[in-house]
């Protein structure tokens, strides 16, 4: 059997582990999972039907017949800045509303699958990874924020086509990126998916790296799994992990609302609270089961803020 062929071996039993040991801690632990892959599912759902753009299509043929031109000339004007008249700020306005609700729809889509490969990933006990997903969901989510409020950074972002583009556009959104994600308690998760896992930085080696001295030598081994189930299985440490996941969920769920304000069905807002109350009582039993280790937890959380 080839290196590659153990590894994927190795995850489907973790798979297997990681799902016995997720019951065996709260059953509702486990189904958390699935709700939330559920509720991305429903949001997907209650955006197609609330994105219909025939007022913003109608305004813009409006504008067309006004100026007499088809539309692919008069996208090409507005895309050329050009401001002589009122009637073009009215189908750039137009535009850009159309276009902000197609690139939002995107990415959303982009966050709901950095969602599902983290939970993948984190039910083969692959933490690092995972994180880094967390952190390209906190970035697509302020991004949708910012969106929503100015449609035409839409424009630019689907416009990007170079790395040395793409760069100066994360340069110039930054501060505006971590502004929203400070106002929804998703800064610490986007930094920590940056150092633990999108970086190349000690953090995200610390998992299942050990020394060996013998002598006269010595030996560094780092193994492709993160947990191991067994006697020497840190399940604090599991539980902690996709208890976080799951906070780092509700939090997107929560916001999700305001990158949209076009959904307003009261039962998404519903099933979001039953979700948050889940979430809390499963932190609530972590704290009852492990009580020393959520102190210690806490107490090295507060020496790095």
């Amino acid at each position: 059997m080839s290196e590659i062929e153990k590894l994927i071996e190795t995850d489907a039993e973790n798979i297997s582990h990681s799902r016995r040991i997720l019951a065996g801690f709260d059953p509702e632990l486990s189904l958390a999972l699935e709700t939330a892959a559920g509720m991305f599912t429903t949001f997907s759902r209650c955006i197609e039907g609330a994105t219909e753009e025939y007022k913003d299509l109608s305004t813009f043929k409006q504008c067309c017949n006004e100026m007499g031109v088809e539309e692919e000339k008069l996208i090409e004007i507005i895309e050329s800045k050009s401001r002589d008249n009122p009637i073009l700020d009215r189908a750039r306005s137009a535009w850009f509303s159309i276009y902000g609700r197609r690139v939002r729809g995107i990415i959303f889509l982009l966050l709901q699958r950095q969602f599902m490969w983290a939970v993948t990933d984190l039910l083969r006990m692959r933490i690092t990874p995972a994180i880094g997903y967390t952190r390209l969901e906190a970035e697509s989510l302020a991004l949708l924020l910012i969106m929503k409020k100015d449609p035409s950074v839409a424009n630019r972002w689907m416009s990007l086509t170079s790395d040395k583009e793409g760069k100066a556009f994360y340069k110039e959104f930054q501060g505006q990126i971590i502004k929203e994600l400070k106002n929804i308690s998703l800064d610490v998760t986007y930094e920590m998916g940056s150092g633990a896992s999108l970086h190349v930085r000690f953090a995200s080696a610390i998992r299942n790296l050990s020394f060996k001295n013998k002598p006269g030598k010595s030996e560094i081994w780092l193994g492709y799994q993160e947990l191991k189930p067994g006697n020497g299985f840190n399940r604090f440490q599991y539980f902690l992990q996709v208890l976080s996941f799951l906070r780092t969920q509700e939090r997107i769920f929560r916001t999700l609302a305001d990158a949209f304000p076009e959904v307003s069905d009261p039962i998404w807002f519903t099933r979001v609270d039953v979700f948050a109350r889940t979430v809390d009582v499963l932190w609530q039993k972590l704290e009852k089961t492990f009580p020393n280790e959520c102190e210690k937890y806490r107490q090295r959380i507060a020496g790095q803020v």
